[in-house]
């Protein structure tokens, strides 16, 4: 089989990492995948995560570790794994253990019957709390309406597959929590392929989200702010002022 990416941010998670890594390894395994890498971006982290991501590659010589010398945000952080891979597909996952092994082996079964398609997962339940919830309702439902052909359960799930060259054409921009609803947005833009499949999703046992507390606020604004971006984007494609 074709090489295969899993993509990462990580920012402070000591605490869940190693298991994410071997969650990640054994979803693999599970699948049949042995041509594969693990390409994980420390958000320059104040905790131990460094740490313990290289004591993971001296068992598996197949996880790279990338460091941001000054923290960039979790947008950034997911941009430079993705820069960094070099797999056919990529698949992108969070590092905070929300995501069960199930779901990973969900999506490498989508690259494995679909090589040449994105895969975009979408969550039955978002186990959050329930601005967060209600912010990827909203983030959906914005998307679907400036996307009425390409509709979406699930327009702001971290959890997609690209094709190395679907992912390149993205030429993502965003920061902080956006770049998941971006990447749905530009793939829609460049009408890309894609097939969605059901995932599970489960509660934060360690550390805090990015998007906890007044911050919620802050990042739903933010999305927001890009598909009202990318609306306006659509309008300048239509009348040839733009190009995807």
């Amino acid at each position: 089989m074709t090489l295969i990416t899993i993509a990462a941010p990580a920012y402070n998670e000591e605490k869940n990492i190693n298991k994410c890594i071997s969650d990640w390894t054994k979803a693999l395994e599970a699948e049949d995948v042995k041509n594969y890498e693990i390409v994980i971006c420390n958000d320059c982290s104040t905790d131990s995560t460094k740490v313990v991501v290289e004591n993971a590659q001296a068992t598996n010589n197949k996880i790279q570790l990338v460091n941001h010398e000054v923290n960039k945000g979790a947008a950034a952080a997911v941009i430079t794994a993705g820069n960094k891979a070099i797999g056919e597909n990529i698949i992108f996952i969070d590092s905070d253990g929300q995501f069960p092994t199930e779901s990973l082996r969900e999506i490498i079964r989508g690259v494995k019957a679909n090589p040449n398609t994105n895969i975009f997962g979408y969550r039955d339940i978002k186990k959050d709390n329930l601005p967060q919830k209600l912010g990827t309702k909203l983030t959906s439902f914005l998307y679907n309406i400036c996307n009425p052909k390409r509709r979406l359960k699930d327009a702001s799930c971290i959890l997609k597959s690209f094709t190395s060259k679907n992912y390149q054409n993205l030429k993502l921009k965003s920061s902080g929590l956006n770049v998941s609803t971006e990447m749905s947005s530009r793939s829609a833009e460049l009408k890309q392929k894609y097939v969605e499949v059901l995932i599970k999703h489960r509660p934060r046992v360690h550390g805090e989200s990015s998007a906890a507390g007044v911050k919620v606020i802050k990042h739903g604004i933010k999305r927001v702010s890009i598909l009202i971006y990318f609306i306006f984007r659509k309008a300048g494609i239509i009348l040839g002022l733009l190009n995807p």
